[in-house]
């Protein structure tokens, strides 16, 4: 009767331990409907984080040529607090160019090709999608994905922006999601909008690399030789 117990015992540990493996496999595996809240709570953080680490984002983009008012991004490292070097491609006059831009502290270098480094001063200009006047927002935390080799979870966000006011009119898609790792960390982030009757718009995609043998330093910038006035 004794070992009878001893089974008794064992077997009911070993079927809660099954139970409670079984409930968070189902957990891992369901998708869950979160507030805007404990969306951008996670995704904050997640920023946070990635900022305090040196990191390399690539970038790609579906139906999304990048034209001469528009510079597309394709990559970005990043060494904190404050330093950020970003590539971008353009078309002018049919023909592709590189533009580089560069960050140390509040001062700003750009190049065009392989012209020399020179300091910013003017602005940029971003124009962006206009929001129907009825719109739709769900937050999701989605199962457990493996991205790049490291077990994330995924966070989306989706918008139906609808405009009833315009006859037959169908709505507009936004969607964004961002794949958190196990630190923390954020592995890949994805944003695409979908037009109703134009079909999808854009499918920007960032893929994160952590790597502390990046460095950023000034460039060296040509110096201007000022004219000289003439008294009068």
């Amino acid at each position: 009767m004794h070992n009878i117990a001893k089974i008794i015992v064992f077997s009911t540990i070993v079927l809660s331990i099954c139970l409670t493996i079984m409930a968070q496999e189902k957990v891992d595996s369901a998708n869950q409907t979160i507030t805007k809240e404990e969306f951008y709570a996670a995704f904050n953080k997640a920023v946070e984080k990635t900022q305090t680490k040196k990191h390399r984002i690539k970038y790609t983009s579906e139906n999304d040529s990048p034209t001469a008012n528009e510079k597309r991004l394709l990559s970005a490292e990043f060494v904190p607090p404050n330093r950020q070097r970003k590539v971008y491609d353009f078309y002018e006059n049919a023909n592709l160019r590189r533009y580089e831009e560069m960050q140390i502290g509040d001062v700003v270098y750009v190049k065009y090709d392989a012209e020399t480094w020179r300091k910013k001063t003017e602005e940029n200009t971003y124009s962006g999608y206009g929001r129907g006047s009825e719109t739709k927002t769900e937050y999701l935390l989605m199962k457990n994905q493996t991205v790049n080799n490291q077990t994330t979870k995924l966070y989306e966000e989706t918008e139906i922006s609808s405009y009833p006011n315009l006859p037959n009119s169908r709505p507009t898609i936004e969607t964004k999601k961002c794949w958190i790792n196990s630190e923390g960390l954020i592995v890949k982030y994805s944003r695409s909008t979908t037009d109703g009757a134009l079909g999808k718009l854009i499918n920007r995609t960032e893929d994160y690399e952590y790597d502390s043998t990046i460095q950023i330093n000034a460039p060296t910038v040509k110096s201007v030789r000022q004219k000289s006035l003439k008294k009068r």
